[in-house]
Order: structure tokens, then sequence, then C-alpha cells
């Protein structure tokens, strides 16, 4: 079938658009810690642009 395709076979487990994929069970957040990762270093500098000082402004 994935030679009519044009595909490759892979192997598991993998990454799928950085999300584990695998045919066990993924353990705790380890397995997704990857992701966490990238979350935090994407939100710290959006938190940083959003946050006011709570002073007046005048």
């Amino acid at each position: 079938m994935a030679n009519m395709l044009n595909c490759k076979l892979g192997t598991l487990p993998m990454k799928y658009l950085g999300i584990p994929i695998s045919d066990y069970h993924l353990i705790g957040m380890a397995a997704f810690a990857s992701i966490f990762e990238k979350m935090r270093k994407r939100l710290d500098p959006w938190k940083g642009k959003n946050l006011t000082s709570g002073l007046p402004t005048s």
C-alpha cells in the first residue's frame, strides 16, 4: 500500500507535528516535556508584553 501511495514506512515511537505518537501507553508528563517547553518559551515573551505595572498612566 505504501508503494502505491509513494510513501515511506516509518517506525514507532515517532513525533507527528511535535506530538509523540507511540504504540504503547505514554506514561507521565515526561513524554510531553518537549511540548511544554516549547509552549513555555513562546508564552514567556507574550506574557510580558501584556502585563501592566498597575500604576496610573497619567
